[in-house]
């Protein structure tokens, strides 16, 4: 018999548990929750009785995400991984409420705010800086500017298939999005669960057709998206640049849009976060306007 589970409750990490298989539908979910709980739940709250969990530890636990590194880069989480963490925990006490194991969620009403100058980006310069490095390989360089000019995520970038691209009507055609999970390559919908598409601006056209002269698959982008991730830090580090995720050229992309005078709810759109906005089947989705406002982004 275990006394102190008797005493003080279960831990909050055998609540994680059991909330974990409760909640994930298939192999690949189950994985992902498990790392989830592995990566930031276990190291602040294993041997914490889920009881005993307060207000002041549920902000403290907000602070620690804030300050944790990447694994793999090193760099800082980027705020959607923040967030991610944080509603995972919120489940886990939600669960134990309907469990009646515990009555409050000590996580209510506390969310991750990241203040305007807490945002990570690069400066208008400092993509310039990007655009005109020397890169290891030409898939390396046209991955940059397709987050850098198009916003386009990490999973997008290396579904991209160079029938996505119209050169003729300048745009791409944001189809999938690739994860690669225990060591395959899965294909699914964008995140945004639709597919858009994205103008192609006069350095990114002029990007692509320089990486067509090289290319000898269907693949744009002839690099992982784990190596991506790897790669990036460290050559943005030795350009003397703030050393930044991969994702962060797409918030890049978003924020310098916004500088440039674009409206929310276009840029919205082009990233692919609204819900009501562009046609994203049909060329008439992004017009000659549109390109313009893309085109003004690195001047």
């Amino acid at each position: 018999m275990n006394i102190k589970r008797l005493v003080f409750g279960p831990s909050v990490i055998e609540i994680a548990e059991e909330w974990r298989v409760s909640a994930a539908h298939g192999d690949i979910a189950r994985y992902h929750l498990l790392s989830a709980i592995n990566r930031y739940m276990r190291p602040f709250f294993d041997g914490k009785s889920i009881r005993r969990v307060s207000r002041r530890d549920a902000e403290e636990y907000i602070r620690f995400l804030r300050n944790m590194k990447g694994v793999k880069n090193g760099a800082p989480l980027s705020e959607a991984s923040v967030k991610t963490a944080l509603k995972n925990t919120k489940a886990v006490f939600n669960y134990a409420i309907k469990n009646e194991i515990i009555k409050k969620n000590p996580f209510n009403g506390l969310s991750v705010k990241l203040s305007e100058s807490e945002v990570q980006y690069y400066s208008a310069a400092q993509a310039r800086t990007l655009m005109s490095a020397e890169y290891p390989a030409w898939g390396y360089r046209l991955a940059v500017m397709l987050g850098l000019c198009a916003g386009l995520r990490r999973g997008e970038i290396v579904a991209l298939r160079w029938d996505d691209i119209d050169m003729r009507n300048r745009v791409l055609h944001i189809r999938h999005s690739m994860n690669r999970i225990l060591g395959k390559n899965y294909m699914k919908l964008p995140k945004s669960g639709k597919q858009r598409t994205v103008p192609i601006n006069d350095l990114l056209y002029e990007a692509i057709l320089e990486a067509k002269k090289y290319s000898d698959s269907d693949v744009v982008v002839p690099v992982s998206p784990g190596r991506l991730s790897l790669w990036f830090p460290e050559f943005a580090e030795s350009l003397s640049l703030p050393r930044r995720t991969f994702h962060e050229l797409r918030k890049t992309f978003g924020t310098l849009l916004l500088q440039s005078g674009a409206d929310v709810k276009t840029v919205s759109a082009l990233l692919g976060h609204s819900t009501y906005q562009i046609t994203l089947k049909y060329y008439a989705g992004v017009n000659a306007d549109q390109i313009d406002i893309v085109n003004k982004i690195h001047l």
